[in-house]
């Protein structure tokens, strides 16, 4: 049987939270809508091919910012794989086109589509950004079942709003971590108990080896997690994953990465020393605070206070086992509150492993230093593939 292959460029464009969609008409079957876009010719380039198909069909100019997610559609002779594009918006107004995949509709009720929320506008329709409209799962040639994506699907935002939203989250959780922790110790100096506001409960002090010893031993632990996750538990979770029949994608990371790829890549000056900030220096060290300092030390002193209540003080072999109990109970704990916090059901295992080390290192050192040398190091891969696909020496991460 002959197979029809194609590449299809869709076009994303964003404005106030809504998506721009097009109304397709054909004799043979209802009108639709989807994304603007359409077939790369033969010699032309995925910019050019987005920032023609946006003219053709709506007539808006617009400025190619980027892939965010690659589709497939396979099925009965037909294979299709689609690239879904950012586009900004940077003049025009707009139209219909007269392309053989849309009619001219005879009027136009509003001059700009992008952000369009009117019930009556007959051409153009917009989605909030982030549904899933229109999704579904085809067979595919081996009998399993691939995605294919007709609408929106979801997409990430412009990169430096992004990073800044996650500054401004982060910021709130600091606030919100050592706030309650000083009321509760003003709760319990009010019941008379001498305790202080020092910050040290949370992790904050110095290692119990020094500075630079606990800087080296995270480091390390962070290259050993990085190898761990690279050569066993990442690929491993994936074939486990992919066997079960659930989906491998990362719709979370995955977009989030290629939108900083094309940033990096646009404007390298600005968009590298700030991924570098906050992915590798500032959102590990909020969460080492919000996580290993506050959620695991909590239930590790927690599970302490309850299991020497319940054993006798004498005994050191009880008061072993309770410590190891507690450390185990605790780390388990908070580790998949950790790995399921990041929303990416494909890397759980991983990033489950990486918390677990990092109970481990904050329980051996009393301090969040290491924990932060490990996950800097362990983010740091990350944003290097990142800036090293913006510049095109690799390809875009998924």
């Amino acid at each position: 049987m002959k197979m029809d292959f194609g590449i299809r460029i869709g076009t994303v464009v964003e404005r106030d939270g809504a998506l721009l969609l097009v109304r397709h008409d054909k004799p043979d079957r209802e009108p639709y809508w989807v994304l603007p876009g359409g077939r790369l010719e033969p010699g032309e380039t995925i910019p050019q091919c987005a920032e023609r198909e946006l003219m053709e069909e709506t007539g808006l100019e617009g400025r190619f910012m980027g892939v965010l997610y690659v589709s497939e559609f396979l099925h009965e002779g037909r294979h299709t794989v689609e690239l879904t594009a950012r586009v900004e918006v940077s003049g025009g107004e707009a139209s219909l086109g007269a392309t053989r995949r849309s009619r001219k509709a005879p009027s136009l009720p509003c001059r700009s589509c992008a952000g369009c929320r009117r019930e009556n506008c007959k051409i153009f329709r917009c989605f909030p950004a982030g549904s899933r409209r229109g999704s579904w799962r085809t067979p595919r040639g081996d009998g399993r079942r691939a995605r294919f994506i007709s609408g929106a699907e979801r997409m990430a935002s412009d990169p430096a709003e992004l990073l800044l939203s996650v500054v401004s989250l982060n910021v709130l959780l600091i606030v919100l971590t050592i706030g309650f922790f000083w009321v509760g110790v003003s709760v319990m100096r009010g019941l008379g108990r001498k305790v202080g506001y020092s910050l040290s409960p949370l992790g904050i002090a110095k290692p119990k080896s020094g500075y630079f010893s606990g800087l080296m031993l995270g480091f390390l632990a962070g290259l050993g997690a990085l190898a761990a996750s690279l050569l066993l538990v990442g690929p491993l979770s994936f074939y486990v994953f992919d066997k079960l029949g659930y989906s491998t994608e990362r719709n979370v990371q995955g977009p989030l990465m290629q939108s900083l790829s094309g940033w990096i890549g646009e404007n390298p000056g600005v968009a590298i020393p700030m991924t570098v900030a906050v992915v590798v220096f500032f959102g590990p060290a909020v969460e080492e605070l919000v996580f290993r300092g506050a959620f695991f030390g909590g239930l590790y002193r927690l599970g302490l206070f309850v299991s020497r209540k319940l054993g006798a003080k004498t005994d050191e072999e009880r008061k072993g086992t309770g410590e190891r109990v507690s450390f185990a109970l605790s780390a388990l704990s908070s580790s998949a509150v950790f790995a399921l916090a990041h929303g990416e059901t494909v890397i759980v295992p991983v990033l489950f492993v990486l918390a677990f080390v990092l109970c481990a290192l904050y329980r051996r050192t009393g301090s969040l230093l290491p924990c932060l040398a490990t996950h800097a190091t362990f983010n740091a891969f990350a944003v290097l593939l990142v800036i090293l696909s913006g510049f095109g020496v690799l390809p875009t991460p998924a």
